[in-house]
């Protein structure tokens, strides 16, 4: 499983926050994702061809699924200039440290792309966002249809045996399952 930083930060972000609106009760998510996050992630998932991750990919959950929270995104038809100027108008603070991983990212990559087409062909990043808009109603039967399981050592929903986070924390040597890590906590040491 080849996975850069971005990866795993995204995982272990999104199964936080999920575990902490089911928590609250939340029936939403309201994430900051702009125009510019959007069209990258479209661009992302075409060049892995992900299909059933463009088809999630619309305005709105196309389909709901017990046990995790819907994310909205009600900045993601706002380029992320708009916003940064609104923010820098406005005087409010502004986290402006950059991960050090982000260089080595695909998203990185895809951006500068991005970017590149946007200035020269105004617009672009509005087409791509619009186009998986129309297109994600027409996969609407993919996401349907995709069984979902309950992760084998977390019970967190999952389209496979053992969720994306238990594989990401596994392979860092950490043990998720609570049964077996309280097993392990209550064993006494052999010093």
């Amino acid at each position: 499983m080849g996975l850069q930083g971005c990866t795993f930060c995204g995982i272990l972000r999104r199964k936080l926050l999920n575990d902490a609106a089911c928590r609250m009760g939340a029936t939403k998510v309201a994430t900051g994702h702009n125009l510019d996050d959007e069209a990258q992630t479209v661009f992302i998932n075409v060049l892995r061809g992900d299909v059933t991750r463009l088809a999630r990919l619309g305005a709105k959950p196309v389909v709901s699924r017990a046990g995790l929270v819907p994310r909205v995104k009600p900045l993601r038809n706002v380029p992320e200039r708009e916003i940064a100027a609104y923010v820098f108008l406005k005087g409010y603070p502004l986290y402006e440290k950059e991960c050090p991983f982000v260089r080595a990212s695909l998203r990185d990559e895809v951006r500068d792309i991005l970017n590149g087409l946007e200035s020269k062909h105004p617009g672009t990043k509005y087409s791509v966002v619009r186009g998986i808009d129309r297109l994600s109603g027409l996969l609407k039967e993919k996401i349907e249809n995709s069984e979902i399981l309950n992760c084998s050592k977390c019970g967190s929903p999952t389209g496979s045996e053992v969720c994306r986070m238990c594989q990401v924390v596994s392979m860092l040597g950490i043990d998720v399952n609570p049964k077996t890590s309280a097993e392990s906590a209550q064993k006494p040491s052999r010093t």
